[in-house]
C-alpha cells in the first residue's frame, strides 16, 4: 500500500542519516544513488520527514505527452524566435499537462496557467475574452514572460522559479543570499510565500522535461495528437457565434472547440465575436478563404458596436475601468 511503501523508504532514508555506508541492501543503495556524492547526514534525515506520493501522475503525464502534439512545434517556434531554451517546451509538463480547459485554485488557467492578473500583462482576459485559454496566444505570452524573468534574475534556474514565485520574489531571495545559485537558494531561503510549490517548482521542471526528453524509456511508444492548424480569420465587424458557424458551414460546438478564448456569454448570444479578434476555423479545402466567406455576410449582421452590459458580477483582481 501507499502508506507501507512511504514508511519503508522514510525507514530506509532514516538508516542512511545515521552514516551507514557499506553493506547496503540493493533498495538502500539506489537510494543513496539519487542523492549528490557525499550527500550529508544531515540532508537525508531532512529528506525522510519529506517523502511525498501522489497517485496518478504517470497517467496525468502520458496524457499530457499527447495533448502536447497539437502545439509542440509552435511551443518551439515561438522560443527560437525569441531566443529562449527549447527545454522550456516541458513546462506545461508541470503547469498543466497540456489540459486547455486546466484551472488552478488560484483561478490560473490554461496550459501555461497564467493568473488573471499575470495574464493582462501579456492578454486580453475579462468577461467576454479570456485569451489565457487559447493555447497560441498565451504561449506567446508565456515566451514573453519568461524572457522577462530572465532579464530580471539572469539564470534560467531562477527565471523557470520566477515563473511560479514571481520575479520579485526571487529577487528578494538573491538580495538576502547574496546569491544566485539555485541550489543555495532552495536549500536556505526562507520565506512564507516561498512555500512548497515555489520552491520544488524547479525540480518538478527538470523531472518533467526528463520524462519528456526520453519518454519511450518510461512510457514506451507513445501516439502524440497532430498539430493544430487553424485557419484564421481577423473579424472586421461584431458578429453573433451562430452567425459565423452557419456563414463558415460548421457546428457551433466546433466554433466554439476552436475558439477557448471567447466566453460564455458570446455563446449563448448575450455578446457579439468581437471585432479584432483572430477566429480560428478548422481547415477545409472544400471552402474559399476566410476573408472571402466573411463578406458574404450580409450588412445587417454585421454590427459596428458590442452589446453594452447590463450588469457584471465582480471578481477578484478586476480594476473599476
Amino acid at each position: 500500500t501507499t502508506k507501507k511503501a512511504k514508511a519503508r523508504y522514510k525507514s530506509i532514508l532514516r538508516t542512511l542519516a545515521k552514516g551507514k555506508r557499506s553493506n547496503l541492501s540493493t533498495e538502500e543503495r539506489r537510494v543513496l544513488g539519487l542523492f549528490p556524492p557525499g550527500v550529508s547526514n544531515r540532508t537525508l534525515r531532512t529528506a525522510s520527514g519529506q517523502v511525498r506520493f501522489q497517485l496518478g501522475q504517470a497517467d496525468q503525464f502520458r496524457d499530457g505527452l499527447v495533448r502536447m502534439g497539437r502545439w509542440e512545434n509552435f511551443i518551439r517556434q515561438v522560443f527560437a524566435a525569441r531566443g529562449l531554451p527549447d527545454g522550456l517546451v516541458a513546462l506545461p509538463h508541470v503547469e498543466s499537462s497540456f489540459n486547455p480547459k486546466a484551472h488552478s485554485h488560484a483561478g490560473a488557467a490554461g496550459i501555461w496557467l497564467f493568473t488573471r492578473s499575470t495574464g493582462r500583462r501579456y492578454l486580453r482576459v475579462d468577461h467576454v475574452v479570456d485569451e489565457r485559454r487559447d493555447p497560441f496566444l498565451a504561449t506567446i505570452a508565456a515566451a514573453r514572460l519568461l524572457r522577462a524573468n530572465y532579464e530580471a534574475t539572469k539564470t534560467w534556474p531562477l527565471a523557470i522559479t520566477a515563473y511560479n514565485h514571481g520575479g520579485a520574489g526571487v529577487n528578494r531571495a538573491v538580495r538576502k543570499l547574496g546569491t544566485r545559485d539555485i541550489a543555495t537558494i532552495l536549500d536556505r531561503y526562507q520565506s512564507r510565500s516561498f512555500g512548497f510549490a515555489s520552491r520544488n517548482f524547479y525540480t518538478e521542471f527538470l523531472a518533467a522535461l526528463e520524462v519528456e526528453q526520453n519518454y519511450q524509456k518510461y512510457f514506451g511508444a507513445v501516439v502524440k495528437d497532430p498539430p493544430e492548424d487553424p485557419e484564421i480569420v481577423v473579424l472586421d465587424h461584431y458578429y453573433r457565434a451562430k452567425t459565423l458557424a452557419r456563414t463558415f458551414g460548421i457546428s457551433l460546438d466546433a466554433l466554439r472547440n476552436a475558439n477557448p478564448a471567447l466566453l460564455d456569454p458570446i455563446w449563448s448570444g448575450q455578446k457579439y465575436a468581437p471585432r479584432g479578434y483572430g477566429l480560428r476555423l478548422p481547415r477545409d479545402p472544400g471552402r474559399a478563404g476566410g476573408r472571402v466567406v466573411l463578406a458574404r455576410i450580409p450588412a445587417g449582421e454585421r454590427f459596428s458596436e458590442q452589446v453594452r452590459d447590463r450588469r457584471y458580477r465582480v471578481r477578484r483582481g478586476d480594476t473599476l475601468s
